[in-house]
């Protein structure tokens, strides 16, 4: 079962990839916050359609549940805005490899605090994990020190070289 929700998120991944490359470029022909707006009241759509065929849950919970965890919708407007806005300029990998990061080192810290119930504490591998990530990020962003890459919307070429020092 592992193995088959692994590959689930695998492919989740991979969409997610496509996606930020898909809205990157439409980005470009209709603007940042409009690639942003079409895509959450596309996705809206089609996710009323699954609550309304298939929907378990209350919407009437949301006036009892702890405000904080309504955040969650505003971190969702500012994770995709800041993707279609940062795809163009550093490409699908550079955002991809910066997404992953930050999402484990939360991740990380939200174990250790017990956000939603489960305690794991920081251990030695998990500090090693965070460092291995950080050197990850760079040695892929430090790739691009090589390429220079036209940003369409200045109308000049961005050199990278900066990252290596």
């Amino acid at each position: 079962m592992v193995i088959i929700l692994l590959g689930m998120m695998i492919f989740a991944g991979a969409s997610l990839g496509t996606q930020s490359a898909t809205n990157g470029r439409l980005a470009k022909e209709i603007g940042i916050l409009e690639t942003a707006l079409l895509t959450f009241l596309s996705g809206s759509a089609i996710l009323f359609l699954l609550v309304l065929f298939f929907g378990s849950g209350s919407f009437s919970a949301i006036f009892t549940a702890p405000k904080w965890q309504l955040s969650a919708v505003f971190l969702g407007v500012l994770f995709l805005s800041l993707l279609v806005l940062t795809v163009p300029k550093i490409g699908v990998v550079g955002a991809g490899v910066a997404t992953i990061t930050g999402q484990l080192l939360s991740g990380i810290l939200i174990d250790h605090f017990g956000v939603i119930g489960k305690h794991i504490p920081l251990t030695s591998s998990r500090y090693a994990a965070i460092l291995l990530l950080i050197v990850a990020m760079i040695a892929i962003m430090k790739s691009y020190r090589k390429c220079e890459i036209f940003v369409e919307d200045n109308h000049q070429l961005e050199d990278w070289s900066g990252l290596s020092k």
